[in-house]
């Protein structure tokens, strides 16, 4: 009989390293051999990829709100996220230190960056939307979903499980104290660092600082210009989904449990499409923004984005870093 993983940090090797900064205490509760001052590993990597995707199954399928807070194209996206993050630690060598946060710290940021980029920047015209999306009511959700304790399986598309755990959530001081801000601050820039070095757009400053998204006022043609939007983030979301990960490429059984758990919560979210299928849907989407592009440039000329914000041209990047 094939025995389950069963672990709260979802670990087959390295067993003796944490995902957190510190590297001091195991998930499962015991002491483990500091990381610190030694290179990130791709077992560290790996852990830290579980992890991270594990709570995103939680944002996916268990938010109490009647509207998703994350979609299918969403949860395509952060796993590129993840994946370009983890790659460009590991190819810039990075030595372990205290900032390399922790895998819930790094989920809720990475969470946030998806809305700013889907929506153009890390703005909001709605004060209910403004507290959703902030860093303290994000942490409470998880913190609340992972009190009870109870165990959660994970299976693969034929319903065969791979994996048995817990909610790994890191217990934090939310917001953390004045004193202690400089870390979080130092933290999330080197996450938006390693974003950039992929070639994918950095934190959003109100990110990095911890602060809600800006209230702002509608824009004139915010519908057309949200459609529009939207059928740039599916065409991410489609050329996301065929691009294989790096992070974890090997055929090492680290790195395949690894695969299985990021695609298993990706499947899970949405039904994966074939080649010709996504190819179809892409076609078809390319029209709608060239017809949605034309109907609001006869209507009046796009605004300019506001300082800070991103406009459709950081999608374009995108699309261009996903098909390289």
């Amino acid at each position: 009989m094939q025995l389950l993983p069963c672990l709260a940090a979802l670990r087959l090797s390295d067993r003796g390293q944490s995902t957190d900064g510190t590297g001091k205490r195991r998930l499962d509760g015991e002491y483990a051999n500091s990381r610190l001052k030694s290179p990130i590993s791709d077992g560290w990597a790996n852990e830290r990829f579980r992890q991270c995707m594990v709570l995103v199954r939680e944002f996916a399928n268990e938010w109490p709100d009647a509207s998703p807070l994350l979609t299918s194209d969403d949860v395509q996206y952060i796993r590129i996220q993840l994946d370009v993050a983890l790659s460009s630690g590991i190819r810039a060598g990075h030595i372990a230190d205290d900032y390399d946060s922790n895998p819930t710290t790094w989920i809720i940021l990475i969470v946030q960056q998806t809305k700013a980029t889907r929506t153009g920047g890390w703005k909001t015209e709605s004060e209910r939307v403004q507290h959703m999306w902030s860093f303290e009511y994000l942490y409470e959700f998880l913190v609340a979903i992972a009190a009870p304790g109870y165990h959660r399986n994970l299976y693969d598309p034929d319903g065969r499980r791979i994996a048995r755990y817990r909610v790994p959530v890191k217990v934090m001081i939310i917001p953390p104290k004045k004193e202690q801000m400089f870390r979080f601050r130092k933290s999330a820039r080197r996450l938006s660092e390693w974003l950039e070095a992929g070639g994918l757009p950095p934190l959003a400053e109100g990110i990095v600082n911890m602060v809600a998204p800006n209230l702002v006022a509608p824009l004139p043609l915010a519908v057309e210009r949200a459609k529009r939007r939207q059928a740039m983030w599916s065409r991410v979301a489609n050329k996301a989904q065929r691009r294989p990960l790096w992070s974890a490429r090997s055929s090492s059984a680290d790195d395949t449990f690894t695969r299985e758990v990021v695609n298993s919560v990706v499947q899970e979210s949405s039904g994966v499409m074939t080649d010709a299928e996504a190819d179809a849907m892409e076609a078809e989407l390319e029209a709608e923004m060239e017809a949605a592009a034309f109907a609001s440039e006869e209507a009046v000329a796009p605004a300019p984005a506001a300082g800070g914000e991103s406009s459709d041209a950081d999608l374009d990047g995108i699309l261009s870093v996903l098909t390289d």
